[in-house]
């Protein structure tokens, strides 16, 4: 037995361990920390809840939401510990998901803890990194209600500190006695820009009882002299740092602690160089330390309470003798980067020794090339760090260019924004001196030529790889290689039954018998008689006789798999062999994709299908549409259908001649069996059918030859507008592995039985409890397998369902209606039956995707010529659940007034699980009339309840903890709802009929007394302000309401229905000063709210009353219309005209459209004489301050889209560019492209400021290396001419430069100011990670910028200021500018 060979075993762990590290690979299960227990005691004032001072490995209850990944361990590093010895660090990664919010829940381990007595506050210690991040607390009242804390008093700001610092928050008095403690720490986040990959760390979380005043401020640490990121032109005078103790709004401060202070310079610990005075509060250096170069600080301090602080920055002593590096801002794999090193400054030096610390999983040092005569001599390569000398140095200039070569596996991992080459250390010695030297590190990205995707990862499934350019066109001809462990390996086939031995001798155990056939993972070539091969398990290694080996057989795995096709795809059945991580690339000649890692996963599901589901289409009448899943092996499935009567009497099968065969379409997905375990791969198929006759019976099956389906029974709809239409509506059925099966089937089950009529089911989401888990998918399909093969469900998703890869099982596992939104069909859609218009919606996108949904709806629904409409999405428009009565979901926000103005007649909703339906609502508003929209929130079909509260605006509710459904049958002359639980109990029974219907609209209660319920008697909707209405459009000003005035100077009027004036009499208008009203505020249903200066107000010439009117309208001019939206990739939509005006003189007056659901593309335009538009407002939901509108004027809101191939709406950029684009401010690339990741120019930029500024041209060219007749010059001639740009030194302007953030920082600071915004000089929270490498020159502007929001960090917190700017990132920065 030989010992001495390279073992295969050892081939497959290390491979591993790198394939560990890339960014593909499954993220490693953070170490998990116990909890210990609160002190129970209240010392000096405050109660410890926990300081992770046990220490222990044991588990934390984390509970991410919404993330890719994230974990918890105990942290011993003390730069990240506040207290003690240990701390606890929590990593994440949200990148790119678009579910909101994206949440970390962090829970005592037993679940809550007592809260003892009445705390005032709770606070914790937080390290930071400057990422924008909410963070809140969360406790349960003795009654049941959660409440949570938020320690944040601006939802835009977050956390805006890096390092350490302590944090409180008040809690309420009336609710915290007798409470529970269910989460120490939450942190969330919905803004797509500031979700990132990161760390926090908290400590010593608590409860205060008393405020002890205690020092809790973490000291001040300012750079003084050099200036963070400053670049002295000559040598340095002074290095000072100002080191502070602060203590807002009190005198009492402990003090700095001289020994805590620290001051690390390049690397080196000069503390014992340093000087700290207390009376100036100053640290100094002297500055004969500090050489020519580049130079990076590290201050640390405590004051003596212990808070502890620390700043790091760098600044340039441009002066000197010294080095500098310059590189390309892009590596492009498989191909050279070159990274040079220069000599600047008066040549005293003859040599010099260079470390440059470099990605060695990026980069491969191949040589080094001496430069003007030098000699270079490379020293050390090991770990990332090269070492080399360059002697024979004669003059300043270049002295030796390193060449890379880029590695063709290199990436960006995730979080990553660039990769750095830095200069750890540098000498330049001659022979009277030697002094360090260092350059400013190398920033650059990696650059791909190609894209490639996989799908197919089940073990022993073909695999396809799909190979695009990189504008997404596929490619042929690409061959596809194999990186990592399988590269070394080759494909072996065992000839006949092969047994496979522990060691290379027949002696040893046998691990396993492969059958004739067989193929396997192992050596390319037999060593002594011997093949080493690689079990299915991915883990084990054994052996097999090389008799037993087909030599013809064997595919080294080192050689390309084969090239793709016309259609860019390579199908191939050799990379699944064994579980596993491994990576794949795509090659054309020197050129590459990045290497794509891929897991071989278990296979989950059955040859034969499973599941099958039938769904809502179009049209009922003529449709069938069916999804179904299967083993990924089966790649191709089919579906037969034909008319039930054409089967023969007691026939198993029916005529052959008869049947008609369909191929379904079929998609793989890797999924979790349980939430966060291990994976699998099933196979989605789906299947439309069209053409089929009304009211007919047909069979069907589904799968392929030896594996088929039974037949299942379908029937069309009938096609008349005067069948009653029958459905049941059920919601939050929560079904688990282990609960919920049966209690939904029951349920479900009573409904049909009860209702034999039911057409459909419509489920309102939440139908598993957790959507990662796929174990619990398939409890549902097997809970509603009594109904879905031949009655069609309605879904939509709810907050659970979306969870990890449950919005792929809904996307892929359904096939409904696809008339949804571009980019969006898969989660919207719309359906017709008979006379009813149902439209169902997705209320778990993010603001851009609700925003694309509620224009669809909005086209939806003005199209819609059908007598009756329903709705349905998760999330509630008016809550029912206790404590959530005030909470504004996006579904109110985009879609409520949608629906209201619309009319839909029956909203279905769940999420809360309380059972209770609204009144009629209009405008928000229970509707005076009657005449509005109910909302009906199904309660819970399933084992979850919660405790419901009667809002005002609620006509009913049932609060049992019983499951219920509701079966709805829609009428030629009314929809009548009944509910009723697990058993057939009637709850509630209802009608909605039109308003000029007979009858009207009545809602009825059950009719047995003591039916449970809460029936409620709403108090005169729309009539709070106590105004009598003199006619139908005139409402007339009363004392009482004057009398209504508000503190702050504002008097609302409310008015409803039709009315359009306001008429205010002499007497009250002469009052309207006595009583100190500043502004008049009109309220009325559908519009926006008018907002008045009183001051303006007067009586008309002839002393008659005052008489304010205004008038909405459709805006019909198409040509108008048309000039909003010149591009052919754009279109134009009215939303409304609007008009106020009076019998008095002409006034100034603004709008407030809260709440009429515009989106953010809807601009105001005033209507010239000649009904030409003219911009009055842009994007009007985003201003910070409302327009100045002139009465007599007509204004309309128009939105402007444009349609770009290459924006989805999911990019974090669409909405900035679309709305510079509806003002003409961005204008496409060609082909419909905005190319929202290309790098600006200074002249595009320039060009983009002026048009949003609207500048104009005058005086003479102010750069010489403008032309006068380049397509910018006038624009850059505009914006010299305002104080908008300026050139360099030499007078020159460069407008083909790229331009750089801090640049772009800067010209928009002179934008603000040219707007004249109010800018505060609060500079607190405003440090970049990396404010040291910002140019002095800039400095302000990056900073004023962050204030404002307009400017983010990376997810290391930094600003990143010689980056070159993006079309999208500069798109925001000016849509910003716009907003203010």
């Amino acid at each position: 037995m030989r010992t001495s060979r390279t073992s295969l075993a050892r081939i497959v762990v290390g491979s591993m361990a790198v394939l560990l590290a890339v960014p593909f690979a499954a993220p490693m299960p953070a170490k998990q920390v116990a909890f210990a227990a609160s002190s129970g005691t209240i010392d000096n004032g405050v109660m410890m809840m926990e300081d992770f001072e046990s220490g222990d490995a044991g588990v934390v209850k984390l509970n991410p939401k919404r993330v890719v990944s994230a974990g918890a361990s105990i942290e011993t590093d003390p730069q990240h510990v506040r207290n003690g010895a240990y701390s606890l660090r929590i990593d994440y990664d949200m990148i790119d998901v678009v579910d909101n919010p994206s949440q970390l829940e962090l829970a005592p381990a037993s679940g809550s803890i007592a809260v003892q007595g009445k705390p005032i506050k709770v606070g914790m210690w937080v390290y930071g990194s400057n990422d924008g991040h909410l963070l809140t607390t969360k406790f349960r009242d003795s009654g049941g209600s959660s409440f949570t804390p938020e320690y944040y008093s601006d939802a835009s700001v977050g956390v805006n500190w890096t390092g350490w610092k302590y944090i409180e928050v008040d809690v309420p008095q009336n609710k915290i006695e007798g409470s529970n403690l269910e989460l120490l720490f939450q942190l969330k986040q919905s803004d797509m820009s500031k979700k990132n990959k990161g760390s926090i760390w908290i400590d010593d979380v608590q409860l205060i009882y008393e405020d002890m005043g205690e020092d809790r401020e973490v000291p001040v640490i300012e750079a003084v002299s050099p200036a963070p990121n400053a670049v002295l032109p000559s040598d340095l005078a002074s290095f000072e740092v100002r080191i502070r103790d602060v203590q807002p709004g009190t005198d009492k401060m402990s003090g700095i602690d001289p020994s805590s202070i620290s001051l690390i310079v390049d690397g080196q610990d000069l503390t014992s160089r340093m000087t700290y005075a207390e009376e100036t509060q100053l640290l100094s250096l002297p500055a004969e330390l500090i050489t020519g170069g580049y130079h990076e600080v590290v201050v640390a301090a405590k004051d003596k309470a212990g808070n502890p602080a620390r700043l790091s920055y760098s600044f340039t002593e441009d002066a000197g003798e010294r080095l500098v590096m310059w590189a390309p801002a892009e590596a492009v794999s498989n191909e050279l980067y070159e990274v040079t090193v220069s000599l600047a400054g008066d040549r005293t030096s003859s040599s010099t020794n260079i470390a440059l610390q470099y990605d060695a999983g990026t980069l491969t040092v191949e040589q080094i090339v001496p430069l003007n005569g030098t000699t270079a001599e490379l020293t050390s390569d090991a770990g990332g760090v090269l070492q080399f000398d360059v002697g024979g140095i004669q003059s300043a200039g270049g002295l030796a260019t390193v060449q890379f070569r880029v590695s063709p596996d290199a990436v960006l991992n995730r979080g990553e924004s660039f990769k750095l080459v830095k200069m750890s250390a540098g000498t330049l010695a001659s022979e009277s001196h030697t002094f360090s030297s260092l350059a400013q590190p190398i920033r650059y990205t990696i650059a791909f030529p190609y894209l490639m995707t996989v799908e197919g990862v089940g073990m022993n499934t073909t695999t396809t790889f799909k190979v695009t350019t990189h504008d997404g066109a596929p490619y042929a001809g690409a061959d596809v290689f194999l990186r990592g462990l399988l590269e070394q390996m080759a494909v072996v086939a065992v000839n006949s039954e092969t047994p496979v031995y522990e060691d290379d001798d027949v002696s040893e155990p046998v691990l396993a018998t492969l059958p004739a056939g067989t193929r396997v993972y192992g050596t390319p070539e037999a060593d002594d008689g011997w093949y080493e091969v690689l079990l299915a398990d991915g883990v084990t290694t054994g052996y097999v006789a090389e008799a037993n080996v087909d030599a013809a057989s064997i595919f080294p795995l080192n050689q390309s798999l084969g090239q793709t096709d016309e259609n860019g795809e390579l199908k191939t059945n050799l990379t699944t062999l064994a579980l596993g991580s491994y990576k794949a690339q795509a090659v054309v000649g020197n050129k590459n994709s990045a290497a794509l890692g891929f897991e071989v996963v278990e296979p989950y599901g059955n040859k034969n299908p499973e599941y099958v589901q039938t769904y809502v289409t179009e049209d009922l009448s003529s449709q069938l549409s069916v999804g179904w899943t299967t083993s990924p092996s089966a790649a191709t499935n089919y579906i037969q259908y034909a008319k039930a009567e054409d089967w023969g009497t007691d026939a198993t099968d029916p005529d052959a001649s008869k049947v008609t065969t369909v191929e379904a379409d079929s998609v793989g997905q890797v999924l979790s069996e349980l939430e966060n375990g291990t994976k699998g791969e099933i196979r989605f198929h789906t299947a439309l059918i069209s053409g089929l006759s009304e009211s007919t019976a047909y069979k069907y099956r589904v799968g392929a030859e030896g594996a088929w389906s039974e037949w299942y029974d379908y029937s069309t709809a009938d096609a008349k507008t005067s069948t009653p239409v029958s459905f049941v509506f059920v919601t939050d059925s929560h079904v688990k592995a282990d609960n919920g099966k049966m209690t939904y089937q029951a349920l479900v089950q009573n409904a049909l039985d009860t209702y034999p009529d039911t057409q459909f089911l419509m489920h309102g989401g939440d139908a598993v409890d957790a959507g990662g888990a796929f174990a619990e998918w398939k409890r549902f399909w097997e809970a509603s397998s009594s109904y879905t093969t031949s009655l069609p469900s309605a879904t939509t998703l709810g907050n659970h369902d979306v969870k990890a890869e449950g919005k792929e099982v809904y996307a892929k596992g359904a096939i409904l209606p696809d008339n949804g939104p571009e980019s969006y069909k898969e989660y919207a859609y719309s359906y017709d039956l008979d006379d009813t218009h149902f439209v169902v919606l997705n209320s778990e996108g993010t603001k851009e995707q609700m925003a694309l949904q509620a224009e669809w709806l909005r086209q939806d629904l003005d199209r819609n010529e059908k007598k009756w409409t329903i709705a349905m999405f998760h999330r509630p428009v008016y809550h029912t659940e206790a404590g959530r009565g005030d909470l504004a979901e996006d579904v109110k926000v985009y879609f409520a007034d949608i629906l209201e103005s619309r009319k839909v007649d029956l909203v279905l909703v769940g999420h809360d699980h309380v059972y209770a339906r609204t009144y009629p609502m209009a405008g928000g508003a229970v509707a005076s009339d009657g005449a509005g929209t109910v909302y009906l929130d199904g309660g819970s079909s399933g084992w979850k309840f919660y405790e419901g509260q009667k809002y005002d605006y609620l006509e009913f509710m049932y609060d049992d903890d019983v499951p219920v459904y509701s079966h709805i049958e829609i009428a030629d002359d009314k929809i009548k709802v009944e509910a009723r639980t697990l058993t057939g109990e009637l709850v509630d029974e209802f009608d909605i009929a039109k308003k000029d219907s007979p009858g009207g609209e009545t809602p009825t209660q059950p009719g047995n007394p003591d039916t449970p319920g809460t029936p409620n008697t709403p108090s005169a909707p729309g009539s709070s302000t106590g105004a009598e209405e003199t006619d139908g459009t005139v409402h007339e000003l009363t004392e009482k309401e004057l009398q209504a005035v508000q503190s702050n100077g504002d008097l609302t009027v409310k008015v409803s229905g039709p009315t359009r004036q306001l008429k205010i009499g002499a007497g009250l208008l002469a009052k309207l000063a006595s009583y100190q009203v500043d502004s008049l505020i009109i309220q009325g249903d559908g519009q926006p709210a008018i907002r008045i200066d009183a001051t303006q107000l007067s009586l008309p010439a002839d002393g008659s009353d005052l008489v304010l009117a205004w008038k909405r309208e459709d805006f019909a001019n198409s040509g108008a219309l048309n000039q909003a939206a010149p591009a052919p990739n754009a279109e134009a939509s009215s939303r409304l005209a609007f008009t106020v005006s009076s019998n008095g003189k002409a006034f100034a007056y603004s709008l407030d459209w809260n709440g009429l659901s515009l989106t953010p593309y809807t601009n105001l335009y005033r209507v010239t004489e000649n009904g030409s538009l003219e911009l009055a407002a842009f994007s009007i939901v985003n201003q910070k301050k409302a327009a100045s509108l002139s009465s007599g004027s007509t204004y309309v809101a128009v939105e402007v889209k444009h349609g770009y191939n290459d924006l989805p709406a999911s990019h974090w950029g669409y909405p900035y560019v679309q709305m510079l684009s509806g003002i003409g401010v961005i204008h496409g690339t060609g082909d419909r492209m905005a190319s929202p990741e290309k790098k600006v120019t200074r002249a595009e930029f320039t060009t983009m400021i002026a048009r949003a500024l609207g500048l104009r041209p005058s005086g003479a060219a102010a750069f010489a290396d403008v032309n006068p007749n380049a397509w910018y010059s006038e624009a850059v001639k505009a914006a010299a001419a305002n104080g908008i740009v300026t050139g360099d030194s030499d007078g020159r302007f460069n407008p083909n430069a790229g331009i750089s953030r801090q640049e772009m920082a800067v010209m928009i600071l002179r934008a603000l100011e040219y707007r004249h915004v109010t800018i505060s000089k609060d500079s607190e929270g405003t440090s970049f990670g990396d404010r040291a490498d910002i140019a002095a020159w800039a400095l302000d502007a990056a900073q004023t910028l962050k204030r404002l929001g307009m400017a983010e960090g990376d997810a290391a917190g930094n600003f990143n200021p010689l980056s070159p700017a993006s079309r999208a990132e500069t798109a925001k920065v000016i849509s910003m500018l716009l907003f203010q």
